[in-house]
């Protein structure tokens, strides 16, 4: 649950929901999505650690899926990928350099986050894809939704300033508003937290066909515990008990 919240709590001050300062120091641009944990130790509550001493490394591009049972720490991986959190001990990397080497903006301008579940603010459809960032069009952002099949419900709701909320928006419709925020934004590194768990086998279908378009050179994190998606990996993370247990690289 506490990783839950600050995931939630991050999004919404990429949204622009929350105010607070930003780095205006540290390395401004991310150019290479590698990889590379170094005896990374972390616990949301002191005494109670979730990883221990976790290490492994990613290669740009490539395509890793975390496993594990509930607890084992998958989150929690992709939450300090994505500066929520600093390790307790060890140190992340990204592109070669500290991962606290870098600038919030270079963060926001590189990653990209998918929730198993999206939150939907009440808010233009435009505004739900783009996440506030105003350097993409209208035009833009129809071509997004449209590579997520979702050209024929943005005409059903009125267009891309039409409202929207939680309420009249399912489960799978907020999902591929999610992904096509990803094909948006062609990440340098796309981190996905069990997008698969609760939508139907046809939205998933269409998601595997987005993950096959990303630029070749977009790293991929995916945790999963039902492997619903076909995502072809070229490498695997088992966890267990917060630890790394078996890393299986280049699978393809």
């Amino acid at each position: 649950m506490p990783g839950v919240i600050a995931a939630l709590n991050r999004i919404n001050e990429v949204y622009g929901e929350e105010q607070r300062e930003r780095s205006c120091g540290g390395i401004s641009q991310m150019e290479d999505g590698s990889i590379r944990f170094d005896s990374v130790s972390f616990a949301y509550v002191p005494g109670e650690p979730v990883l221990r001493d976790v290490s492994f490394q990613a290669g740009k591009g490539e395509r890793i899926l975390i496993e594990g049972r509930t607890g084992s720490g998958k989150s929690t991986i992709l939450q300090l990928l994505a500066g929520f959190y600093r390790p307790d001990q060890g140190r992340i990397w990204i592109g070669g350099q500290p991962a606290d080497a870098y600038s919030e903006d270079a963060y926001r301008g590189f990653f990209y986050y998918i929730l198993q579940t999206n939150p939907i603010l009440e808010d233009t459809i435009k505004n739900n894809v783009t996440r506030f960032d105003e350097r993409f069009t209208d035009e833009e952002a129809e071509r997004a939704l449209a590579a997520v099949h979702l050209d024929q419900w943005l005409r059903r709701q009125g267009g891309i300033h039409a409202l929207i909320g939680p309420g009249g928006v399912s489960r799978d419709e907020a999902q591929l508003l999610a992904w096509a925020g990803a094909v948006l934004r062609r990440p340098g590194i796309l981190l996905v937290d069990e997008f698969d768990a609760a939508i139907h086998e046809d939205t998933i279908e269409i998601i595997d066909q987005v993950i096959t378009r990303l630029p070749e050179e977009t790293t991929v994190f995916m945790v999963s515990h039902r492997k619903r998606s076909r995502m072809k990996i070229t490498g695997r993370i088992c966890m267990e008990e917060g630890r790394a247990v078996q890393i299986m690289e280049r699978e393809i």
